[in-house]
């Protein structure tokens, strides 16, 4: 049972901080790998987010973050990921989507499941998040709108390369994504982007 497991792996982690074993960051990060992979599969992502943040081995830490986003980003819960703080993680955070976001084989056109409608054909669009999307929306909220800026314009140019420039839709998601780049500029104090122009 998976929630005994859980319950076991906790009662292990409190052991060992008992007895003091932060000097084997090797024996505490299995223990608190255990607590993430079986708090994930119950869908406690309170518990998940504390002991993936918690691994003082940074291989093992790095390997629970991006497991942590993937997860809640592909299954449409990137509010909850966005509510927490990732002291020292923004980075991996950042990494992670933005390696889904390329690896993307073509751009999502579907907007964010908070501007879409009730059809059946977008309400399966939402199981295929834009992480381009996310990775603006989560830069924004960290107040990095030069990042913000950065990845929509990425976006912008990847769609022009890989979309069919007649079609209205894509023109119109293409002038979006310019519209948002622009947008996140007008919020920095030096409004340039840091990206190497083809």
């Amino acid at each position: 049972d998976v929630s005994i497991a859980l319950e076991f792996a906790s009662a292990c982690v409190s052991y060992a901080k008992e007895k003091d074993l932060k000097n084997l960051p090797k024996c505490m990060s299995i223990l608190w790998t255990a607590v993430f992979n079986y708090s994930m599969e119950m869908r406690k992502f309170d518990d998940a987010y504390t002991a993936c943040t918690s691994i003082p081995d940074r291989e093992y830490s790095v390997s629970c973050v991006q497991a942590f986003v993937s997860d809640l980003a592909d299954k449409g819960h990137f509010g909850k990921l966005c509510s927490y703080p990732w002291i020292g993680k923004r980075s991996e955070i950042i990494e992670v989507l933005w390696m889904k976001a390329k690896c993307s084989i073509t751009p999502n056109l579907s907007m964010p499941s908070g501007e879409m409608g009730g059809q059946g054909k977008q309400k399966k669009q939402r199981q295929q998040p834009n992480f381009y999307y996310l990775l603006y929306s989560y830069l924004i909220k960290c107040n990095d709108y030069q990042g913000a800026a950065k990845y929509m314009y990425y976006y912008a140019q990847n769609l022009r390369s890989c979309c069919d420039l007649t079609s209205i839709d894509h023109l119109k998601e293409i002038s979006n994504a310019y519209a948002a780049t622009i947008s996140a500029l007008s919020l920095c104090e030096h409004s340039w982007l840091p990206v190497q122009m083809a």
